[in-house]
C-alpha cells in the first residue's frame, strides 16, 4: 500500500514512536555521571560580537543526571545541589532551588557532551567509576 494511503493514525503512531526512540536513546546517553572539564563565558567584545572566555573551574564540578529524572549538582564551590531534568528538544531543563535554566545539547556521546546557554558552555566527560 503507498504511503499516502496509509491511515492517518498509523503514520501518527509511527512518528511518535520514532520520536520517541530518539528521545529515549538522547535520555539514555545524558543520564549519567558527568564532570566540567571546562567552562567559558560568552563576554561581550564588540557592540555586536561576543567572544568566548575560559573560567577557572573545581575539578568537582559535576552533574549527575540521573534515570529518574532527579539531578545532583557539585558547584563550582563544591557544594551539593539537588533538582530535577528533562530532556525537550535536545535541551536539558534543570531545577534546583527553586530556578530553572535551559542548556542546548550541543553534542554529545558515551563518553562527552558539549552543553550551552546564552552566557556559558560546558564541557563535560563522563566520570570514571572507581
Amino acid at each position: 500500500m503507498p504511503i499516502n494511503k496509509l491511515p492517518k493514525s498509523v503514520l501518527l503512531f509511527t512518528t511518535a514512536t520514532l520520536l520517541s526512540c530518539n528521545s529515549n536513546n538522547l535520555e539514555n546517553k545524558i543520564a549519567k555521571d558527568w564532570q566540567v572539564t571546562k567552562m567559558q563565558r560568552y563576554v561581550k567584545v564588540t557592540s555586536n560580537g561576543f567572544a568566548p572566555m575560559d573560567i577557572d573551574i573545581s575539578p568537582k564540578t559535576s552533574y549527575n543526571f540521573k534515570k529518574d529524572g532527579k539531578t545532583e549538582i557539585i558547584t563550582q564551590l563544591g557544594s551539593k545541589m539537588d533538582g530535577t531534568w528533562k530532556n525537550i528538544d535536545s535541551t536539558i531543563i534543570i531545577t534546583a532551588m527553586g530556578e530553572k535554566k535551559s542548556f542546548k545539547i550541543d553534542s554529545i556521546s558515551d563518553t562527552s557532551m558539549l552543553l550551552s546557554s546564552n552566557t556559558f558552555k560546558f564541557y563535560l566527560r563522563k566520570k570514571v567509576q572507581n
